[in-house]
């Protein structure tokens, strides 16, 4: 499924090239011409005749990049499958089944103001597939949430079975969290959860939660201790040039160092007279300055990721500006280098006066010019 985006005045659109719209294809002709409360809003377009489906994303996020660096909790994990649910039997009155949707995080939709999700529906080898969706929950969850690591995989489970349905998951789901079985925080120490017995239901044995429970604390050893190994590039080589002062390391081990981290112009023979080039990203203040008058914001880089917005509670860094969206950007760092991400914004992210498309991702580098609809800054 090859997909872009495609802005015009008012509206982002995620657009996928089909020439059934050419053809007078059923489920089509049902996607486009009906109005299905929690689908993506499409329409056919004839475009230098060939034929296009117009996804209408204006104002939503995708979900992986909303939460893609969040913990996430039961209530979100219910409300995102009973939604799914409520949408399975909205469809059925229109002879649209599970099987066409693309159950994958970066084609599922969040508003963050009315908190409602919207699903894309497009028959393709992606489709009627909840494995992404399930490895992108795992990888999130929060390992302190009991019903939300007991829902999310045994639903994983189901859905590695030989043969398994979309619709037995979502059943399933229904029948153990459905609101006449809320679960809240006052109330699941009293709930026991129980597993439905494998030999009449299919569903695998749950035991792998014994040893989840026993590994809570392993795991979190295991992320402290990487979070400490992620350092810039300039702390490493000024930590290396400490230790190189201090017991006088052998210039090969440094030359060596050089090479595998991309920095060129040393040379062994003429250490004391050359200079080793740093890159300026790793030397600059790492800010985002406002430009022009009356915008007096500093965006501090120094602790990433940070979302960038109007709407308190929902963005980190709060843009008072009726230009910007509610949740408009997202800053991100990789190793050394940083990017900006669009959050599929009304009025646009920009980059030295550049538009990016909805959801594109772009390095920034210090001197480069970013903008937020009509807010500008300059990255020092």
């Amino acid at each position: 499924m090859k997909t872009s985006y495609i802005r015009d005045f008012k509206h982002n659109y995620l657009v996928i090239h089909d020439d059934r719209v050419i053809s007078e294809d059923y489920e089509i002709k049902m996607l486009t011409k009906n109005r299905i409360e929690g689908l993506l809003c499409s329409e056919e377009r004839m475009v230098n005749g060939e034929g296009f489906l117009y996804y209408d994303i204006t104002s939503k996020h995708v979900f992986k990049n909303v939460f893609s660096e969040e913990i996430i909790g039961f209530d979100l994990i219910k409300s995102l499958f009973l939604s799914l649910i409520r949408l399975c039997e909205e469809m059925e009155k229109y002879l649209l089944y599970d099987d066409g949707l693309i159950l994958d995080p970066e084609y599922i939709y969040y508003d963050i103001e009315t908190k409602e999700f919207y699903f894309l529906y497009y028959k393709d080898e992606m489709s009627g597939k909840p494995g992404p969706l399930f490895e992108f929950l795992t990888e999130h969850i929060d390992n302190n949430d009991f019903p939300a690591v007991e829902s999310v995989y045994q639903m994983l489970d189901m859905s590695k079975r030989s043969f398994y349905a979309t619709d037995e998951i979502l059943r399933w789901f229904k029948e153990e969290y459905s609101d006449e079985k809320e679960v809240t925080k006052e109330n699941e120490n009293d709930i026991t959860f129980t597993v439905p017995d494998k030999r009449s239901e299919g569903i695998p044995d749950m035991r792998m939660y014994d040893e989840w429970e026993n590994g809570i604390e392993s795991e979190k050893e295991e992320r402290s201790r990487t979070k400490k190994e992620k350092r810039g590039l300039f702390s490493r080589i000024r930590e290396f040039f400490s230790k190189k002062e201090n017991e006088n390391k052998d210039d090969d081990l440094f030359e060596e160092y050089c090479e595998e981290q991309g920095i060129y112009g040393y040379d062994n023979e003429e250490a004391d007279n050359n200079t080793v080039f740093i890159p300026w990203v790793e030397n600059s203040e790492h800010k985002l300055y406002g430009l022009g008058k009356g915008n007096k914001t500093h965006i501090d880089l120094g602790s990433l990721p940070v979302t960038v917005g109007k709407m308190r509670g929902a963005a980190d860094i709060i843009l008072n500006d009726e230009s910007v969206s509610r949740l408009h950007a997202k800053l991100l760092r990789t190793g050394s280098r940083f990017f900006m991400l669009d959050l599929n914004s009304t009025n646009g992210s920009f980059k030295n006066g550049v538009r990016l498309m909805p959801n594109e991702k772009v390095l920034i580098e210090p001197g480069d010019e970013i903008g937020f609809g009509k807010l500008k800054f300059i990255y020092r």
